[in-house]
Formats: structure tokens, C-alpha cells, sequence
């Protein structure tokens, strides 16, 4: 079974609004939203085309969230159409949903009302999008709680330490697991490669709770081996980042540098075995 960890969907609303109607967003998805050449990539963003690129690649299940935006009414719409999506897959997809950490009281409703949905899984976090930290502790706390009480997990952006952290770096997610050690998580993008650093014992304390999942383009497969040269093949799994990257090509990546009993486990197997402990 393979399962894309790692999926984002827009809701035709967000697809269909102008660009000028995105300056009031974060730094980074203002641009994303206005430049046409990244607008056309996130257009593509939606059920008819995930299922598509499923089928071609031979995906067996995906989990979907859309951005998180500074606009609590696009969260909003985001996380029906994530819930839409899921339900209407016929258990193909599964989704997480997204929220404004500024407007706790809100947010935490929000994440409570979707809590007994069968297809929901938690909560994806990119702070970047927001013009957040994820050092902030007492922002995230409201929500992070929620989530742990729930038996729920968080999916959160790690930034790769050659770009800017813009508030999600390789530190700050430290910092916010040391802060919640019981927190079930998955570090996207390799985590931003802290998995070099199981070494240590203080980062493997703050990371034992912790998934590494691969969405990180073209280097997937030679991070992925090195990662399962340090004894995290059972902390990996599978993500594209879809539509940013082809599903396809992100398992050929892999299927390249892994052994076919490592591929088994990255690419299905341990996402099973670790939603089943999150959600236990």
C-alpha cells in the first residue's frame, strides 16, 4: 500500500479568487497567490486532480489539509473542502485541517468540532504562511493541546537550514517539541534534517514522538538514505507535497536509493503503524 503523507487542496473559492485579493496574506503565499507561474501550480490543487495523479502513480490513499492562511475565513473554507474531499473519496483520502493560532478561542472550537469525524487526523502547521514562529510557544499552546487531548497528531513545516527559518526552522521546531513532549508529530521535509542529529541525546529525547516525512522534491531518495543508514527507517514516511511535486516522481526517487523492504515500510507501512499509535 502506498500512502501520500503529504497532499494540499485548495477549495475552488481560494482557486477562483483574484490575485490582488491575496495581499493581505502572509509574505510568502501573497506571492505564491499572485505570481502566475506559482498561481498555476496551485491551481492545480483540487480533488479532480489529486485523484488523477493517484491513479496514475498507483497511490492507494492520501492525506490532504489545505494553507494555512492569516485569513480564518480561508482556513475555513479550506477545511471543508478537505472534509468534502475525504468524504466523498470513498476512504482513499483522509485530511487534517488548518487554522489561524491568532484567534485561539476559535480555532479550538473549530478543531473540536471535526474531532469524531472518522477521515480526520489533526492539524498541518506551517507558521511561515502565517507570519508566525513556531517558537512562540504560547501561541501554538491553545491548539497543540486540543490536539494532544484528542489522540490526534500535528503535521508541521521544518525549514531546510540553507534557507531562511522565517519562524519554522530546524531550532524553532525544537524548541516547540521540547515544549510538547507528549505531541504525536510529523516533521515535514525531513524535519529539516534534524534526523542527523539522532545522535544526540537532546535532540532524540525532543524528537521521540516525531515522523520524518520525505516531501522534499528530487533529493528525496539520497536524504531518505541517509536516514535509513542512521536507523530512522521506521520514522519515515511517505510525502509528495502534491501539487508542488508529482507523487510519481517522488516514489521514483525513492525506489532508487532504498532497498525494497526499506521502500515497503516508507511508503505505506509505517504510516499504518503510526496512525494506529497516534490514535490510540
Amino acid at each position: 500500500m502506498i500512502i501520500d503523507a503529504h497532499v494540499h487542496l485548495l477549495s475552488p473559492r481560494t482557486r477562483r479568487d483574484p490575485a490582488e485579493s491575496f495581499a493581505g496574506e502572509g509574505r510568502f503565499l501573497s506571492v505564491e497567490m499572485s505570481r502566475p507561474d506559482l498561481r498555476a501550480v496551485w491551481n492545480r490543487a483540487s480533488y479532480e486532480n489529486l485523484i488523477a495523479e493517484m491513479d496514475r502513480d498507483r497511490v492507494d490513499r492520501a492525506v490532504v489539509f489545505g494553507f494555512p492562511w492569516k485569513s480564518a475565513s480561508r482556513c475555513d473554507w479550506d477545511n471543508e473542502y478537505a472534509a468534502e474531499c475525504a468524504h466523498r473519496s470513498g476512504g482513499r483520502l483522509l485530511w487534517m485541517a488548518v487554522f489561524q493560532p491568532g484567534m485561539a478561542a476559535e480555532s479550538v472550537a473549530g478543531f473540536k468540532q471535526f474531532v469524531n469525524d472518522p477521515n480526520f487526523l489533526g492539524m498541518k502547521i506551517k507558521a511561515q504562511f502565517q507570519d508566525h514562529s513556531l517558537a512562540n510557544i504560547e501561541l501554538w499552546r491553545p491548539l497543540l493541546n486540543e490536539v494532544g487531548r484528542a489522540n490526534k497528531h500535528a503535521l508541521i513545516h521544518v525549514q531546510q537550514p540553507i534557507s531562511p527559518a522565517n519562524g519554522n526552522g530546524p531550532l524553532e521546531f525544537l524548541e516547540l517539541m521540547r515544549a510538547f513532549p507528549g505531541l504525536r508529530t510529523i516533521a515535514a521535509h525531513f524535519g529539516g534534517m534534524l534526523g542527523m542529529y539522532w545522535s544526540y541525546p537532546l535532540a532524540r529525547q525532543a524528537l521521540e514522538n516525531v515522523l520524518f516525512d520525505t516531501a522534499l522534491g528530487l533529493t528525496a531518495g539520497e536524504v531518505a538514505a541517509a536516514y535509513t543508514n542512521i536507523g530512522l527507517t521506521d520514522r519515515l514516511v511517505f510525502g509528495s507535497d502534491f501539487p508542488m511535486h508529482s507523487p510519481g516522481k517522488i516514489i521514483a526517487d525513492l525506489k532508487r536509493k532504498l532497498a525494497p523492504e526499506q521502500l515497503d515500510r516508507v511508503l505505506g507501512q509505517n504510516y499504518v503503524r503510526a496512525v494506529a499509535r497516534f490514535n490510540s
